[in-house]
């Protein structure tokens, strides 16, 4: 019996691998909805006040007011709610609830609450986050927290921009491993692909009979070198049914990742019930072949009876046949004389393969062994290529001619019928008839008159003269992403082999759309420029680029530009301050704000407006600031001030509101 240990450090480090990935307050994808995680603090003397509005608003609509359950009932009851919207998580035994209790209400703060802390859905009914389901598809949402206690000021902070979209997380699970007792079934699924990992959902069905189900085996997890190894155990079984799997990752926010492959299960250890018996060979040489013969019983579920050969006795070894159930013999007429091959049969019934018979080996009688094609020379002339060689013996009576478009001896291809001739010095001409390639390899078999077919003569190599025009790459798209542009385009290489690469071109257009650079290349120092994409990093916001593509291959063959892909860069402007408070005072205008919360502020610019005079700048101050005495403040007036946000880039966020000071 195998045995699979569940590590809980692993379901662990991949939750807090998770949530350190991110500053509070942020907001990430679920399957149904946006996740806003408002911070690690329970509100247990506190609320978090969670509001949403779509990304370039600034209108902010209250979704949830958030607090603690501070009663053991009341909590696993919201327990209970919130794993309704996303149960990927079982719920905790009854055994384990007063110890998860004790944790919680011991701590102020999620990350203290062990394993179970880093799960959205306790996260949810400890107050800390909140999960959206009221969303469309292709929107972007932000989201403002205000933490609200008796007796402090609140304080607000805004999260990233999200667009929800159908987020399918980059977990890949394949089935490499199984195996039967009959009365239970093994499975291993390995993840290359697996952090952020937090669940795996095992489906089954009784092939050709039920539906696919989730069922619930005992389940366990390992570390590999990079690869984590899923070990399954179902007991749920019955002797000769066949069953089928497949396994579906889960991220911590219950997003779907990629499924495994279906994989198809005998629940039989002996598949076999017919055996081989009295098997032998005999050559025959008027037909240059050799006769297999056996017998064998014939039960109710036999369906055919495969041979296999090769002519090494442990490895090699191919299906050269298949006959029905009745037939006792099987003629390969694909032998050469003096030449050993070893031969064994599987039987095929309901149930699958059996195990292969007792190896036999077979040999056809002698014949003078064919010789390769000598002194082989190519020569390239007028967009054809001219073959030459020697005739290697006297009883060589064909050739046949051998080519390769990627100057690889293992990917030589026949391009002849036998070419039968007596000439001491034979000649071929390839008219390189849909040859697209810069470089080729040619070889030649020779046959003699025991119908034997020679090795391959030497190789020889040769540039054609002939003009390549590459395929031009299709579908340029670019997209803004977080900073960045993405390019990506249609990979050619798939239909033209002497494509090696891509060179990407970026020029800036006016904002009339006319050009007003020329093309540079921006991707001649990447390491690799075979991919079709590119993270264009040095893009920058308020630009208006212009982009296109083209492949090459050795030497200076190019194609043509794509068709153009144009993109606007746009702008990140920061948020004003609003938590400005002005009063006057004896020595002018007393003015005080709490610090941004915003990254990458490098000042604050503060402006005046009075009823005689437009807005000026009174001062620039350091984004560590907090205050300001205006000494030059007009008196007799009403003043009005407003402070904005400068970040690294220059760009200066826009007044929406003015505070006032008394005359």
């Amino acid at each position: 019996m195998k045995i699979y240990f569940l590590s809980f450090c692993i379901i662990a480090l991949g939750i807090v691998y998770c949530f350190a990935q991110f500053d509070y307050p942020y907001a990430v994808q679920g399957p149904e909805g946006i996740y806003i995680m408002c911070g690690n603090k329970i509100p247990k003397d506190f609320v978090y006040k969670v509001f949403r509005s779509f990304e370039g608003k600034d209108e902010w609509i209250l979704l949830k007011v958030l607090s603690f359950q501070q009663n053991y009932d009341n909590f696993y009851q919201e327990l209970v709610n919130v794993n309704s919207q996303n149960n990927i998580y079982e719920l905790p035994e009854e055994k384990f609830k007063p110890k998860i209790w004790e944790f919680i209400i011991n701590t102020n703060d999620v990350d203290s609450v062990p394993l179970y802390g880093g799960l959205p859905m306790y996260r949810e009914a400890l107050g800390t986050a909140y999960y959206d389901k009221d969303v469309q598809k292709g929107n972007s949402y932000k989201y403002k927290i205000v933490i609200s206690g008796i007796n402090s000021a609140d304080r607000e902070s805004v999260t990233k921009p999200i667009k929800f979209t159908t987020l399918i997380p980059n977990l890949k699970l394949n089935s490499f491993y199984q195996d039967v007792e009959e009365n239970r079934i093994y499975l291993r699924y390995y993840a290359s692909e697996h952090i952020g990992l937090m669940k795996v959902k095992i489906f089954r069905c009784n092939y050709m009979q039920t539906d696919f189900a989730e069922i619930s085996p005992f389940t366990g997890f390992s570390n590999r070198h990079d690869s984590l190894i899923i070990g399954v155990i179902d007991t749920l079984v019955h002797k000769k049914n066949i069953y089928q799997y497949y396994a579906v990752p889960y991220d911590l926010y219950g997003n779907q990742g990629i499924p495994s492959d279906t994989v198809r299960v005998i629940n039989l250890i002996n598949k076999a019930e017919s055996y081989i018996k009295a098997l032998h060979t005999e050559s025959i040489d008027s037909l240059n072949s050799i006769r297999i013969r056996w017998k064998s019983d014939v039960p109710e579920f036999l369906r055919t009876i495969d041979i296999y050969k090769s002519d090494n006795y442990d490895k090699g070894y191919k299906r050269v046949g298949s006959v029905s159930p009745g037939d006792t013999q099987y003629v390969d007429n694909q032998v050469n004389p003096i030449t050993t091959y070893f031969y064994y049969l599987i039987i095929n019934n309901a149930y699958g393969q059996s195990i292969p018979s007792s190896r036999i080996t077979g040999m056809l009688g002698p014949v003078r062994k064919a010789e390769a094609p000598m002194e082989l020379k190519a020569e390239s002339k007028n967009g054809v290529v001219i073959l030459k060689w020697r005739k290697p013996t006297a009883d060589t009576r064909g050739y046949y001619v051998y080519r390769s478009e990627m100057n690889q001896n293992d990917s030589l291809i026949q391009i002849t019928d036998l070419i039968i001739t007596d000439s001491l010095n034979a000649v071929y001409i390839d008219s390189l008839k849909n040859v697209r390639s810069i470089s080729l390899t040619y070889a030649v078999k020779s046959v003699n008159t025991s119908y034997d077919i020679s090795p391959l003569s030497e190789v020889v190599y040769i540039s054609p003269e002939i003009k390549i025009t590459l395929e031009t790459p299709l579908n340029l798209r670019a997209k803004y992403n977080f900073g960045s542009v993405l390019l990506t385009w249609t990979d050619v290489q798939e239909r033209d082999k002497n494509i090696i690469g891509y060179n990407l071109y970026r020029k800036i257009l006016k904002s009339d759309g006319t050009d007003s650079a020329a093309f540079i290349l921006i991707n001649g120092k990447s390491e690799d420029n075979s991919m079709n994409y590119y993270d264009d990093s040095t893009a920058e916001e308020g630009m208006k680029y212009l982009y296109s593509v083209e492949s090459f291959s050795v030497g200076e063959s190019k194609s043509t530009l794509s068709a153009p892909a144009v993109i606007e860069v746009p702008i990140f402007r920061p948020v004003s301050i609003s938590s400005l408070n002005v009063a006057r005072i004896k020595e002018g205008v007393m003015l005080k704000w709490n610090r941004t919360m915003q990254e990458n502020i490098k000042e604050y610019r503060i402006y005046r407006l009075t009823q005689s005079k437009d807005a000026v700048v009174v001062t620039t101050l350091s984004s560590e600031s907090e205050s300001y005495l205006d000494k030059n403040a007009p008196v007799g007036e009403s003043c009005f001030y407003a402070i904005t946000c400068i970040n690294k880039k220059n760009f200066e966020s826009k007044i929406d509101d003015w505070v006032g000071a008394e005359k």
